[in-house]
Formats: C-alpha cells, sequence, structure tokens
C-alpha cells in the first residue's frame, strides 16, 4: 500500500531505467543473496550438512520459490515492479470515480466472491487479475490521495472490529480444525483488507510530531526495516528450531520477549550492514 501510494502518483517521476536500476535491481540482490544465506543456515547450523547438491539446492530455490517464506513478498514485488508503468498509466488517465469503481469492483471479485467455497459455492465470475497484490497497490493510493475517505471514528471501529474477527477466526479455525476458515486469513480476506486498510489511513492521519530525535530515529528504522524483515527469520528459526525455545510457557511474556530480542538483534545487524555499505560506497 506504501508502494502504492508513493509509486502510482503521477507527479512522481518513474521511469522503466529506474524501476529496472533502482527498484528492480535491489529487490532481486536481496532475493538472491537471502537464498544463500537461508541455504547456508540449514546446511551449517540446521545440521543438514555442507555439500555441493546443498549448494545447488540454493539456485533450484531460487528459481522455484521454494526457500524460506519470508521470500514469497520480494517474488511478489518484482511481479509488481515490471507492470508498475502499466498501473501508473491508469492512475495517470482515470478520473476518482473511475478508480473508486475500479477498487469497489477488484474488492467485491477479488475478496469477497471467493468466500463463497465456505459454504461449498464456487462462482465463475472473475475479472482478470492475477493476485489481489494489485488492488493494494491501488488502495494504497486512493486512501493516501483521498480519493476514498475514511473518517477517523469509523476508521477505529473498523480496525477493533477487524483485530476482534480475526483473532475469533483464527482461534475457531484451530480448535476446531475448519480449514476452510484459511479463506478468511488470506491476504485476499476482507477481514485482512479492512485491517490493513485502517491501520494505513491511521498512520497517514497521524501529524507531524516534533519531538528532538525522533525523525532521525524514524529514519533509521526506515532504513534498517528491510533488513529486519529479511534477517528475523534467522533469529525466529535459531530459537525455535534450534534451541527449541517454547514461547507457550509463558504466553504474554514468552512471545514479547522473543518478539522483542529478535527485533532489536535484527535491527542491530541491519544497522551495521547499511553502516558498512554506506563507508564502503563512500
Amino acid at each position: 500500500m506504501v508502494t502504492g501510494a508513493l509509486l502510482l502518483n503521477p507527479n512522481h517521476e518513474v521511469t522503466l531505467a529506474k524501476i529496472y536500476r533502482k527498484y528492480m535491481k535491489k529487490v532481486f540482490i536481496a532475493l538472491i543473496a537471502f537464498v544463500f544465506v537461508y541455504r547456508f543456515f540449514d546446511m551449517i547450523v540446521a545440521g543438514e550438512g555442507v555439500s555441493l547438491n546443498g549448494f545447488m539446492k540454493g539456485f533450484v530455490q531460487f528459481f522455484t520459490g521454494t526457500s524460506w517464506s519470508p521470500l514469497w513478498y520480494l517474488y511478489m514485488l518484482i511481479g509488481l515492479y515490471a507492470l508498475l508503468p502499466l498501473y501508473r498509466r491508469i492512475t495517470q488517465a482515470a478520473t476518482y470515480k473511475e478508480l473508486q469503481y475500479g477498487i469497489i469492483v477488484g474488492f467485491i471479485v477479488l475478496s469477497l466472491f471467493p468466500l463463497t467455497a465456505l459454504f461449498n459455492i464456487k462462482l465463475n465470475f472473475t475479472i482478470h487479475i492475477a493476485s489481489i497484490y494489485p488492488f493494494y497497490l491501488f488502495l494504497g493510493y486512493a486512501l493516501y490521495n483521498d480519493i476514498i475517505k475514511i473518517n477517523k471514528k469509523t476508521n477505529i471501529i473498523i480496525f477493533i472490529v477487524s483485530i476482534v474477527l480475526i483473532i475469533g477466526v483464527v482461534y475457531y479455525r484451530w480448535m476446531h480444525n475448519v480449514e476452510t476458515f484459511n479463506l478468511l486469513l488470506s491476504y485476499a480476506s476482507p477481514l485482512n483488507i479492512l485491517l490493513s486498510a485502517s491501520l494505513f489511513h491511521f498512520f497517514k492521519s497521524i501529524k507531524p510530531i516534533s519531538i528532538k530525535g525522533l525523525h532521525k530515529a524514524l529514519i533509521a528504522l526506515d532504513q534498517a526495516s528491510f533488513g529486519i524483515y529479511l534477517i528475523h527469520i534467522i533469529f525466529v528459526k535459531y530459537f525455535l528450531a534450534i534451541l527449541h525455545y517454547n514461547p507457550y510457557k509463558v504466553p504474554v511474556l514468552g512471545f514479547i520477549g522473543i518478539v522483542c530480542l529478535i527485533s532489536i538483534l535484527s535491527w542491530i545487524i541491519s544497522y551495521v550492514w547499511n553502516l558498512c555499505m554506506h563507508r564502503y560506497a563512500k
């Protein structure tokens, strides 16, 4: 949604050269690098053993998308970047009403229609968009530019209701083993769409806070966030799979503690890496 808010803006110059040389290049390098970072972890730390076959498996995982789960986002992002010039043509040419119409149709067909499977009914009506993810691009752009307006009170209600419903769905799905409820937990679920939209709108509506050092702290977090996303899963696997840490032993403090520890460790590594790269670039 942030990508859509920024890169679908017609006033923001985004050329093909910029897409491939800047945005896509960064994602592609991170993708291939972390496929092999995760591969080395499996071979060395997880006890799989270092071998030529193990190394070659990394190449297979890179092309087939069968490495660790966080990398799904990078594959998806590359696909969005590839079609970004076409998406931008839509925001450049479409009126606000046309964009509203497109988002409504996308929500109904891509998010609501699939839910009929909960009742063993499969609708054959569709629109020819490969996935829900371009929808999120346009939703972010629409919310950021007030093409879709939500007042603060309504936004809070949407956020609370969607959170409560998601918790309820998760509990019911796992306690009663209702696999069809996975539809309500997917990225196309209306619950996740409403939650994402309300959270995005909340941060968008926050007024700038003039606290000394806060801007620098937020910039530092922003610069480290991509690295944190890629690194955190290594610590998750180390603590849970290698050390067999069980956060359920202390349900609240156990989860809060491990989340804070992993976040801090991931941030430190990402920050140090960015600092080294910055000095190397000089």
